[in-house]
């Protein structure tokens, strides 16, 4: 009992340790870096214009710290969601630790199995840190838009993704306003990028990869993406411009992402690269400022408005779709005859 409680403690706290963390988004010089960013489109927007005509420090503190959104119910379902899925991780670290060496010594026996033992590689460990924190940088980045992909393509899935699409208002903490399911699918997709690439560097090159290399690669990964990737979740709307955003999402792109109007419905999934999107035709370019409106649409944003509700609905969403299958599967049945 006393474990339980000791882990309960450090999920709870967990969520304040992401400040110090570089791997999480809410990275003190991640929000700093967002913050520089976010300072610059205010002085830009308020040269234009668009920001009435008297520029001040409270008028730039209520620019970026509107507290309609901050304290909006919609918001605070994401604070209470943070500390929902920090409870839950710890009780998964280690299992997720243990699956990752065992399927990185996996996919380095299957490379084995199918290709022989490999011949030593001459590749100097600084040339294979850079080769490894690229090859995890692109194929986890494409994994990760396939399995948003996933997310919006397939019912069941888009049941528990809807809880992140459910947000009314964006802020940094939206990025976490994730339903515990797929917070679970979202390590095991890492889980396995990880060890995919991992095991296959293992194969090619050696014993030479550490963790503590792994770490930074991870690291690297992360941190890259930190740039401008808080105002994603965001009122802000800031734009690459037309040719930078073929290749990187920018914080408006993924804003739209976030906009319930049918034309940006399934668009702009990609995490970091938006290649991906314009490879598979979702990509849309973030233009001049848009009037979004957040959400769900189509009547269903009520259905996700406390704690409770972004907790069980995808549940009962998922059982309708049960009970709704053998009557699709009779209908396919007699289309076929």
């Amino acid at each position: 009992m006393t474990e339980f409680l000791n882990t309960f403690i450090a999920g709870a706290t967990r969520p304040l340790a992401y400040f110090i963390n570089p791997a999480q988004r809410l990275f003190v010089p991640a929000l700093l870096t967002s913050l520089v960013i976010a300072i610059g489109a205010y002085f830009y927007y308020q040269s234009k214009g668009r920001l009435g005509p008297e520029r001040s420090f409270g008028n730039m503190l209520a620019y970026l710290f509107p507290k309609r959104i901050w304290t909006h119910r919609s918001s605070v379902v994401d604070y209470q969601i943070i500390f929902l899925n920090a409870i839950l991780y710890v009780f998964m670290t280690a299992p997720f630790l243990v699956y990752f060496a065992f399927l990185t010594e996996f996919f380095q026996n299957v490379w084995v199995a199918n290709l022989g033992p490999a011949s030593p590689s001459d590749i100097t460990h600084a040339g294979l840190l850079i080769s490894y924190t690229l090859a995890l940088i692109f194929f986890d980045d494409f994994i990760r838009f396939f399995q948003h992909w996933l997310f919006h393509k397939v019912p069941v899935m888009w049941s528990f993704h809807k809880v992140h699409h459910s947000a009314r208002v964006l802020t940094p903490f939206t990025n976490y306003r994730n339903h515990p399911v797929e917070s679970f699918i979202f390590h095991c997709r890492r889980i396995f990028t990880y060890s995919f690439v991992t095991g296959a560097f293992l194969y090619f090159v050696g014993n030479d990869l550490s963790l503590l290399d792994v770490f930074f690669a991870a690291t690297v990964r992360k941190v890259f993406n930190h740039v401008g990737s808080n105002l994603r979740h965001s009122h802000i709307w800031i734009s690459w411009g037309d040719v930078l955003e073929h290749i990187f999402i920018s914080p408006a792109q993924h804003q739209i992402h976030h906009s319930d109007a049918a034309e940006h419905r399934d668009r702009n999934m990609g995490s970091m690269f938006a290649i991906w999107d314009w490879i598979f035709g979702t990509l849309v370019i973030a233009g001049p400022q848009k009037e979004l409106v957040l959400g769900l649409g189509d009547g269903q944003n009520q259905r996700f408005r406390t704690f409770s509700d972004n907790v069980v609905m995808p549940f009962i969403d998922v059982w309708h779709k049960v009970l709704r299958l053998p009557v699709k599967i009779k209908n396919m049945a007699v289309e076929r005859k």
